[in-house]
C-alpha cells in the first residue's frame, strides 16, 4: 500500500532549488522535520520532507542550509504534518521564519471525532496509521535520525518515505470525513492558528524571579531555589496567620489573597513553586506549553505551567514582567460571552446594548427593576442582573443565583422569572438550543466546530443497534434518542465496567441482566436524568463559550501575523480565555495596542455580523498594569 512511490535526496544547493519550484506547483505536500536537539529550547533542523502520493523530496539540511526550510515553508503550498505544533515550536528555536498555510491531521482528527462523551484517544502520527491505514510505524527507526552524521543509509530513507507517504493518505482520508462533516471553515481556522500559538510558547513570558523572591524577604521564608520546592507549606500558612504584623505591601497583598481563596497557603505554595520550576535559567523566561484544543468546546489551555491558572492576585500578576524598554499590554473582550450570547439569540435588548455601546449590566437592570441604574447608582441592581447574566450562559438555577447573591431561594426563582419575562427571546433561545442539539445530537458553533452527542458515534454497530431498540421497549420514544443512547451507555459501563466483549456476548448478557431485573434500575434512571440535566447545561453553553472561543483563535492568528509581516517588535506572551497579553518595545507601544485591539474586535465582528464586542485595553509594566494607559488617551 506504501509501496510504488519515487523518493528524491537533495543534498545541493542546486538542486534543491529546483525541487522547491516542483514543489511550488503542488496543491498539497505532506511535510515532516526532523531534528537534532542543541539543548532544551534549542533545536536544529536536520531533514526536511515533503511529497505526495507518488513523489517525494527529502532535503539534507544539513548540506543545503537552513535556507532551505525557510523558502519552503514561505510556499503557498498546503503542508500537511503530523504534530506540527512542537515541530514549528522548534523550528522557531533556531530561527524565526513565517509559515504559510499548514495543517496537522492530529489536530484535524481532534475536530473530526470531537464528542462530548470522550476525548480523541489519537495522539500522534502512529495512532493515525493504525486507524486509517492498518499500519504500524516502528518507532524505534526514528533513533536513526538522532544526531545523524555522514550519508544517510538506504533504511533512514525508506523509513522517511514511507512516514510522509503515510501523513499524505491519511489526509486524504481525513478530507472526506471533514467534507462530510462540515468543518471546512473551523478547520482552516485551527490549522492558521497553529503557527501563533507555536510562537507563544517559543517567546515565553518574563517573570521576574529576583522581585518575586524580595517580596518574601525577610519574613522567614527561605529566599533561594534550593532545590524543586521553594515555599514549604506550613511555613507559608503561619505567614498568612501573621499577615497583620508584616510591614510593607506583603501584608495587603496576603489579606486581600486569603479573601479570594478558601486555602491560600496551598494555592500560592503550589502556583509559586510550579511557577519557580518552569523559568528557563537562559532566557529568564517561563515557556509554557499551549493546548490548542482543550476542550470539547474548543477551548485551549497551557501546562507546564498552567498560565491559565495563575490566581488573579497581584501577588503574582505583578511580576509577569516586561524586560527593561519594553511594556505590557493586557488587552480582554468585554462581557465577551454576553455578547456571543446576544447575536445567537437575537434577544433585541442585547443587540441594542451592544451595537450602542451601553454598559449591558446596568441596562439589564434597569429593564427588571424599573429603576435608574449605573455603577454608582443602585450598584447593588447592577450587581444582581451581573449575576444573573453570566449565571445564565453556564445554565445557573435558582438554587445558584441564591447561593451568588445570597438571597433566598424563592427571591431567586422570582428573579429568575422576571429575568426570562422581560428577555422571551433568551429563554426562547435556550429551550429551543437544547432540544435541538439532543434531537439532532451535535452542537455547533459559528466557525461550524461540532461536539457529538451520540455517546455511540464511533462505535455504533448492529449488536448495539439491537440493544437499543430493545431498551426503546422499556422507555419508549417519548425521551429521545439520547436519552435512550445515555441509558444503553449506562447500562454498558455497569455490566462491563473495563472487561472485553464479543458481540454476541454483548447482546446477550445485557438483554439477561435487564430481564432478570425485570427492566431498568430505578437508580440507573435517576442516574441517566441527572446526566441529561448535565447534557442540557452543557447544550446551553458550548455554542456560547465554543464561538467566543473561536474569536479568540482568529484574533490571535490575526495579530500574529500582523505583527511579523509589519516587523513589529511585539509578540504575544499569554493568553487566558478572553485575555491577551502582548509584549512589546516601549517606543511603538501605542501603536501596538491600537493595531490588537482593532484587530479583537474585528475577529469579533467577523463570526458575530451584527454586533461588535468592546475590548479594554491597560498599558503598563506588568500584566493587568494600566498605569500608562494616559499614553493611550493621549494619542
Amino acid at each position: 500500500m506504501l509501496r510504488n512511490t519515487s523518493l528524491r535526496y537533495c543534498s545541493e544547493r542546486e538542486e534543491a532549488n529546483e525541487v522547491l519550484k516542483e514543489i511550488q506547483s503542488l496543491p498539497i505536500v505532506a511535510t515532516d522535520i526532523f531534528f537534532s536537539e542543541i539543548d532544551e529550547h534549542r533545536h536544529k533542523p536536520v531533514f526536511l520532507l515533503s511529497g505526495t502520493d507518488k513523489t517525494h523530496y527529502i532535503f539534507d539540511l544539513r548540506r543545503t542550509g537552513f535556507e532551505v526550510c525557510e523558502e519552503f515553508f514561505g510556499l503557498k503550498s498546503l503542508k500537511v504534518m503530523s504534530s506540527a505544533y512542537e515541530k514549528i515550536v522548534n523550528l522557531y528555536s533556531h530561527k524565526e521564519i513565517w509559515i504559510e498555510n499548514v495543517t496537522d491531521i492530529v489536530l484535524l482528527e481532534q475536530l473530526i471525532t470531537n464528542s462530548y462523551f470522550s476525548v480523541s484517544e489519537i495522539k500522534s502520527l502512529d495512532d493515525l496509521c493504525k486507524k486509517y491505514l492498518e499500519l504500524k510505524i516502528e518507532k524505534g527507526k526514528r533513533i536513526l535520525l538522532d544526531n545523524v552524521e555522514g550519508e544517510v543509509g538506504e533504511q533512514t530513507l525508506e523509513f522517511l518515505r514511507i512516514e510522509l507517504l503515510a501523513i499524505f493518505r491519511i489526509f486524504l482520508e481525513q478530507v472526506k470525513r471533514i467534507k462530510g462533516l462540515r468543518l471546512e471553515r473551523v478547520s482552516r481556522l485551527e490549522s492558521n492558528a497553529t503557527r501563533a500559538f507555536a510562537r507563544l510558547q517559543q517567546r515565553g513570558i518574563y517573570f521576574d524571579t529576583k522581585g518575586f523572591l524580595a517580596l518574601f524577604s525577610g519574613v522567614g521564608t527561605r529566599e533561594l531555589l534550593s532545590s524543586d520546592v521553594l515555599f514549604d507549606e506550613e511555613e507559608i500558612a503561619r505567614l498568612f496567620l501573621k499577615r497583620d504584623t508584616i510591614a510593607g505591601r506583603l501584608s495587603t497583598l496576603l489579606s486581600d489573597f486569603s479573601k479570594n481563596y478558601k486555602d491560600p497557603a496551598h494555592t500560592l505554595c503550589l502556583s509559586a513553586n510550579e511557577l519557580l520550576k518552569r523559568i528557563n535559567p537562559q532566557t529568564s523566561r517561563i515557556h509554557s506549553r499551549f493546548i490548542q484544543i482543550s476542550s470539547a468546546s474548543g477551548r485551549s489551555s497551557s501546562q507546564s505551567p498552567n498560565l491559565f491558572a495563575i490566581p488573579k492576585s497581584r501577588i503574582f500578576r505583578d511580576y509577569f514582567r516586561a524586560p527593561e524598554g519594553r511594556l505590557i499590554i493586557t488587552l480582554d473582550y468585554s462581557t465577551f460571552e454576553l455578547g456571543v450570547l446576544a447575536a445567537l439569540s437575537k434577544d433585541p435588548h442585547f443587540l441594542r446594548a451592544f451595537k450602542e455601546n451601553i454598559d449591558l449590566h446596568s441596562y439589564v437592570a434597569e429593564l427588571i427593576f424599573g429603576k435608574k441604574v449605573s455603577k454608582t447608582e443602585n450598584p447593588e441592581l447592577r450587581r444582581q442582573a451581573k449575576a444573573i447574566n453570566f449565571g445564565i450562559v453556564y445554565g445557573m438555577t435558582a438554587a445558584g443565583i441564591s447561593k451568588r447573591l445570597n438571597i433566598s431561594r424563592t427571591d431567586a426563582s422570582r428573579l429568575l422569572n422576571k429575568y426570562y419575562m422581560v428577555f422571551p427571546a433568551l429563554n426562547a433561545y435556550f429551550q429551543n438550543q437544547s432540544i435541538e442539539a439532543l434531537n439532532k445530537q451535535e452542537l455547533r458553533t459559528l466557525s461550524g466546530r461540532r461536539c457529538s452527542l451520540n455517546p455511540f458515534e464511533l462505535e455504533m454497530n448492529e449488536s448495539k443497534k439491537k440493544v437499543l431498540e430493545y431498551i426503546r421497549k422499556y422507555v419508549g420514544n417519548k425521551k429521545g434518542e439520547t436519552y435512550t443512547m445515555l441509558l444503553l451507555k449506562s447500562i454498558e459501563e455497569n455490566i462491563f465496567k473495563k472487561e472485553k466483549y464479543t458481540d454476541d456476548m454483548y447482546v446477550k448478557k445485557i438483554i439477561n441482566t435487564l430481564e432478570e431485573n425485570r427492566g431498568i434500575p430505578t437508580n440507573t434512571l435517576r442516574e441517566i436524568d441527572f446526566k441529561i440535566q448535565e447534557l442540557y447545561r452543557f447544550a446551553r453553553n458550548m455554542p456560547i463559550q465554543g464561538t467566543a472561543a473561536d474569536i479568540m483563535k482568529k484574533a490571535i492568528t490575526d495579530i500574529d501575523e500582523r505583527f511579523y509581516k509589519n516587523g513589529l517588535d511585539a509578540f504575544i506572551v499569554n493568553i487566558v480565555h478572553d485575555e491577551i497579553v502582548i509584549e512589546s518595545e516601549e517606543k511603538i507601544a501605542i501603536e501596538v495596542a491600537t493595531i490588537a485591539k482593532e484587530i479583537m474586535e474585528e475577529a469579533s465582528k467577523f463570526f458575530l455580523k451584527e454586533i461588535t464586542v468592546g475590548v479594554e485595553c491597560n498599558l503598563g509594566y506588568y500584566w493587568g498594569d494600566s498605569s500608562e494607559n494616559h499614553r493611550l488617551q493621549n494619542e
